[in-house]
């Protein structure tokens, strides 16, 4: 019998996207280490609707690091912001794997993670399969 470990997730963005995915990975049997929203109204509502005790209201660069995927489930025009905030957070950015799940927005709102990590990429580029592989 083989065993397989399925990665541990962390999403960036507690709106519909993010809480639907976390939910979704939730059943499947991954491991969401954090689900942080920065909205307090927001937050409230997910921390009665779901009693989640991985939803953080800020950061958090320990459980960042645990991460092997993070979904960046915010709003378009936030994206290039949280880009450059992430990229100068104390994180272990070894083989992560971060992605936005815009369909319209190019990876290169991601350019100040290339620095820092090996993959990231948009939901299309999953789906297609055309993930941005770092440059040795």
């Amino acid at each position: 019998m083989s065993f397989h470990l399925l990665p541990n997730l962390c999403f960036i963005g507690g709106g519909r996207t993010g809480a639907s995915l976390a939910f979704f990975f939730l059943r499947q049997g991954y491991r969401v280490i954090s689900v942080i929203e920065k909205n307090p109204d927001r937050f409230d509502y997910l921390k009665k609707e779901f009693q989640w005790n991985f939803l953080d209201a800020g950061f958090d660069s320990r459980k960042l690091s645990a991460a092997e995927v993070i979904f960046l489930t915010v709003r378009d025009d936030h994206l290039p912001e949280l880009a450059e905030i992430l990229s100068k957070l104390n994180i272990n950015w070894k083989d992560k794997l971060i992605l936005h799940c815009s369909g319209t927005l190019s990876s290169l709102l991601l350019n100040p993670l290339d620095r820092k990590t090996d993959l990231y990429g948009n939901s299309i580029d999953l789906a297609g399969r055309r993930i941005n592989k770092k440059k040795t």
